[in-house]
């Protein structure tokens, strides 16, 4: 069995098919949430199981129409929502990777191309604002559009060259309507102080005298355990070779903050997050 939010009606688990382990991809959980919507009125298990059984390289991890929300692909696992004609610098495969990514199904047809006319039903809204106020409880997000790849709310649109998510839920992230939504359900207020300019984040699991020890952690590290397929890069600071996860660092410091929960949790107390470049 995967991990599937406990707000979810129905789990259709897709095991390992159509996904990836964020491990991969040097991430040890979800960052942000992708919204998506179907273009078209299926419902949610029907989308869900057409993903599956189709000759189609797609999936998510999540597929809501009114009351129902379907758990699919595993939180653990990378789906394949987000592809298409990588625009803005990082592609969907980037934002699945990070992402947990939702299916929304339509009650209105649209116009495909400038994605006028798409909306989904007020059930269907109120089903998404509690799934993604529940994820973001469980994996620490902030949920914030600042129209940038970087943001924790995100829409398809901003990684690949598409309408999705149509008219109606673009303008519920733009606005900041679904976000204030969200942080309502969660009881919380957003922050959204900007991270230092051309800073990155990582964390730190191990500092050693020795270039010889260092690179033996680092190695045990990404290709044991829990950790196995995490990145690492080793760092000099005065007379120590530090071991710093991951390798390309992250973006915020709430996403390293993130990681660094996790890696505790895996086996590694004394990780904390560092700044630099």
């Amino acid at each position: 069995m995967g991990i599937f939010s406990p707000v979810c009606t129905q789990i259709y688990d897709f095991g390992t098919k159509k996904s990836n382990l964020r491990s991969q991809d040097g991430i040890s959980q979800p960052t942000k949430i992708i919204i998506h919507h179907m273009a078209g009125t299926a419902g949610a298990l029907a989308c869900a199981k057409s993903h599956l059984n189709s000759t189609r390289e797609a999936s998510a991890n999540c597929y809501i129409k009114d009351d129902d929300i379907v758990g699919a692909v595993s939180e653990n696992r990378r789906a394949w929502t987000s592809g298409g004609k990588s625009v803005g610098g990082k592609s969907g495969r980037w934002a699945d990777f990070r992402g947990i990514t939702i299916e929304v199904s339509n009650n209105r047809l649209g116009d495909p191309k400038s994605g006028k006319g798409w909306t989904i039903s007020a059930k269907s809204y109120r089903s998404l604002v509690r799934y993604c106020a529940d994820v973001c409880k469980r994996y620490g997000i902030i949920p914030h559009y600042d129209g940038t790849q970087n943001g924790t709310l995100c829409m398809h649109k901003q990684f690949a060259a598409t309408a999705c998510p149509g008219e109606m839920l673009e303008d519920l992230i733009t606005s900041h309507k679904l976000e204030e939504d969200i942080l309502t359900e969660m009881g919380k207020k957003p922050d959204t102080k900007p991270e230092p300019s051309g800073v990155r984040f990582r964390v730190q699991i191990g500092a050693f005298k020795s270039l010889a020890a260092s690179e033996s952690f680092a190695k045990t590290f990404s290709e044991t355990g829990k950790t196995k397929g995490l990145t690492t890069v080793i760092k000099k600071e005065g007379v120590y070779y530090k071991v710093q996860h991951p390798s390309t660092g992250f973006d915020t410091k709430a996403d390293a903050e993130l990681s660094a929960g996790a890696l505790k949790q895996m086996g590694h107390p004394n990780a904390f997050v560092v700044a630099g470049n």
